[in-house]
C-alpha cells in the first residue's frame, strides 16, 4: 500500500470506526473460553505436533495442492475452534502448487510462481541468539531435527 493512501486512511473515520470494530471482535474471539480450556484447562501447557506436507490455510499462502491439504488446513481451523494445543508442522515451499489459466488459444497453461517469504503471512520462530528455532526429536537410534 502507498504512503498516501496509508495516510488518507489514517484520516478516514469511517475506515478507522471499521478498523477498531474489527480489533474489537478479534481481541473478544481471541480470548473467549474454549470447549478444551472449560473442560481440560489441567492439560494447558502441551503442544500436540500435527505433521502435514501442506496445509490449505487460506489462498494467500499457497502452501497446498488440493484435497489433503485443504482438510489439514480444516483440522487446524477446528482444533483452534476448540481451543485444542495443536500446532500444524509443515513444509514451506519454495516454489507454491501452480496456477492454471487459458491461453489464447484455449489451451491449459501452467504458471510456477515463487513463495515471496518476506510479504507472507508468516514470522519466522527464532531461539536464543536470534538463531531458527530448531527442536529435535528422538527416534529409534538418532536424533531428528527441524
Amino acid at each position: 500500500m502507498k504512503k498516501k493512501r496509508i495516510e488518507e486512511l489514517l484520516n478516514d473515520d469511517v475506515f478507522l470506526f471499521n478498523m477498531k470494530q474489527v480489533h474489537q471482535e478479534l481481541t473478544q474471539y481471541l480470548n473467549y473460553e474454549t470447549w478444551y480450556s472449560k473442560l481440560h484447562s489441567e492439560y494447558f501447557g502441551g503442544r500436540i505436533a500435527y505433521f502435514s506436507a501442506e496445509f490449505g490455510l487460506h489462498e494467500c499462502f499457497p502452501i497446498y495442492s488440493g484435497g489433503l491439504g485443504i482438510l489439514a488446513g480444516d483440522h487446524l481451523k477446528s482444533t483452534s475452534e476448540l481451543g485444542l494445543p495443536l500446532v500444524g508442522m509443515g513444509l514451506l515451499y519454495r516454489y507454491g502448487y501452480f496456477r492454471q489459466y487459458l491461453n489464447r488459444d484455449g489451451w491449459q497453461q501452467e504458471l510456477y510462481q515463487e513463495n515471496d517469504f518476506y510479504n507472507l503471512p508468516i514470522t519466522r520462530l527464532e531461539g536464543e541468539g536470534g538463531q531458527p528455532l530448531e527442536i529435535a526429536l528422538d527416534f529409534p537410534g538418532r536424533k531428528v531435527y527441524a
